[in-house]
């Protein structure tokens, strides 16, 4: 049986492996699932020190603040920096476990040098970030640093865990990396999940239901364009959850309710949950797609891009609509949502087959099961 140190780091992850918004909350779900497996010594979260922290986000600087972010998470120097706070963190009596690092932004097969076994845990990945059409050209100067950097760790690593088959085989023909190496180990939700399927009732309203913080890649403003076209013909809510200012789309829209960022653990945004009918999830670039996994465990049917992770979770006509890669420049993604309008019995039958399909198969124990039992020789 494996027992993990595990290790997070970065202001892009989180630098509390227990806290509930650490990478989305999957890094508490994960670590507590392995505590209580006893499979797991500890874990900790490291940032780098002040100056290197400060120096590599000034050296990053973009006078468009959207963009300067962008560009320091790209900072192979903040990669480094990282991997020194990681080393400084580490202790001898850590050797003695397997490490589990979350992420590929720092180099820990470098500092164990072979000394115990090294694996890493990922919901995406550089290669396939930089293929969607959310990647902002003007980071392309950056983007062969920071992807050698990925595949020089991952060529290190003893073993690479994936929450998704479409991540998996990425790792593989992305990265030149061996199939015995790379393995999908799933995913489990984030939030309390029902047991069984929620009784849904068709109000005056059909309630829809968007979640992502980062409002633009998620397609957030291509959403509300949708129901524009539609409001006039159907009664709609559309419940925007997830950004902490309301988009600009969002302002004098009678039809639509901005909630901000919910906790994922909040009665509110369980009972959004409970309340809605319908998930759409436009995304222009999605790791994975937890929200969807969330949304159909309280019987929601979803649509989304037949894309990424999303035809693993998603299948069309039986728990959502997949859209065609490229619906963002044509008209599927508001003939999907008047499909549900106009069908709503479509909506309680495949939001119960949403529930079923999801339940049992996306699971926090599942995956630290796979994790404890995994060979490393």
């Amino acid at each position: 049986m494996n027992k993990f140190v595990g290790i997070v780091g970065s202001g892009m992850i989180g630098r509390d492996p227990f806290d509930k918004q650490c990478w989305s909350g999957s890094s508490a779900n994960l670590f507590n699932t392995l505590f209580l497996k006893n499979a797991l010594h500890r874990a900790f979260g490291v940032e780098a020190s002040k100056f290197d922290y400060y120096f590599n986000i000034l050296k990053s600087f973009h006078p468009v603040k959207s963009l300067w972010r962008k560009r320091f998470n790209l900072n192979t120097s903040y990669y480094n920096a990282l991997t020194d706070a990681v080393e400084n963190a580490l202790i001898e009596d850590d050797l003695r476990y397997k490490i589990l690092q979350i992420g590929a932004i720092y180099d820990v097969p470098s500092i164990i040098n072979g000394k115990t076994k090294v694996a890493s845990y990922h919901d995406g990945n550089i290669a396939q970030m930089s293929k969607s059409p959310n990647f902002d050209k003007r980071l392309i100067p950056l983007l062969d640093k920071a992807f050698n950097w990925e595949k020089q760790v991952y060529s290190q690593l003893d073993a690479i865990f994936t929450m998704s088959d479409y991540l998996k085989d990425s790792m593989i023909s992305d990265f030149n990396i061996s199939s015995t190496k790379v393995h999908c180990i799933g995913v489990g939700p984030n939030i309390k999940v029902p047991t069984s399927s929620i009784q849904k009732e068709l109000s005056r309203a059909i309630n829809i239901i968007f979640i992502g913080v980062d409002f633009y890649r998620k397609g957030g403003d291509l959403l509300v364009e949708a129901v524009n076209k539609l409001k006039s013909k159907y009664n709609i809510v559309l419940h925007i959850i997830g950004p902490k200012t309301p988009p600009v789309e969002l302002l004098n829209k009678s039809n639509i309710v901005f909630h901000g960022f919910m906790s994922r653990d909040s009665e509110e945004y369980l009972n959004l949950l409970k309340m809605g009918h319908l998930a759409v999830l436009p995304s222009l670039y999605e790791p994975f797609g937890i929200s969807a996994v969330e949304c159909m465990y309280y019987s929601i049917p979803v649509i989304a891009p037949n894309n990424w992770a999303f035809p693993e979770i998603i299948a069309s006509n039986y728990n959502g609509i997949l859209l065609d890669k490229d619906f963002y420049r044509t008209s599927l993604l508001d003939e999907a949502i008047e499909h549900y309008l106009s069908s709503p019995d479509d909506i309680l039958t495949q939001g119960r087959q949403a529930f079923e399909s999801v339940s049992n198969k996306y699971s926090w124990s599942i995956v630290a099961d796979k994790l404890v039992n995994y060979n490393f020789s």
